[in-house]
């Protein structure tokens, strides 16, 4: 299991990545609530402001335990706007999956740009992994840009269905 006490903030000049905090929950609730944002997503939406709680402190538990670390995406002076995550963690391939999500009136505003290179950097450098992967829908045509243009390649597909196999992206240290 991985150690992420204390939780490790990460920076950028317009972003900070840091804990999920119960200030955040409307928030919190908006991201899984949104049809837009699950649109290429296997996840049910949220239709009650207690699944945030819920949701949060599965989260929180889940960073304790070194299952996963899960980071708020906060914006400028805009504050909680999405989270990204390194998960599905193994220590013995040194290897995770990434996973991010946006609130969608902050699409377009390049912070996605900017805190994928941090997650990446911390992955990689404190955390020791040899590759990082990423499933993504294929029609979801902009978080493929962003994954290729961070150096991800596709390895492989996972099949979720004959019709529709799951593109896996991958990039290696």
């Amino acid at each position: 299991m991985y150690n992420f006490d204390p939780f490790p903030k990460l920076t950028s000049d317009r972003l900070a990545l840091k804990s999920f905090r119960r200030q955040d929950l409307a928030r919190i609730f908006s991201l899984r609530a949104s049809a837009e944002v699950a649109k290429y997503l296997d996840r049910p939406l949220m239709t009650h402001q207690q699944e945030a709680v819920v949701y949060l402190e599965k989260m929180q538990q889940g960073v304790i335990e070194g299952e996963w670390i899960i980071w708020g995406i906060h914006f400028e002076a805009e504050g909680f706007v999405g989270s990204i995550c390194l998960w599905n963690l193994s220590k013995e391939k040194a290897k995770a999956d990434i996973g991010y999500e946006l609130l969608p009136s902050f699409h377009g505003r390049g912070i996605m740009s900017e805190a994928i290179p941090l997650v990446l950097q911390y992955g990689f450098e404190q955390m020791n992994l040899s590759s990082i992967e990423a499933e993504v829908h294929p029609q979801n045509i902009p978080s493929i840009s962003l994954l290729d243009k961070y150096g991800f390649i596709a390895t492989a597909e996972r099949p979720q269905s004959l019709e529709n196999p799951m593109p896996i992206y991958t990039l290696s240290r």
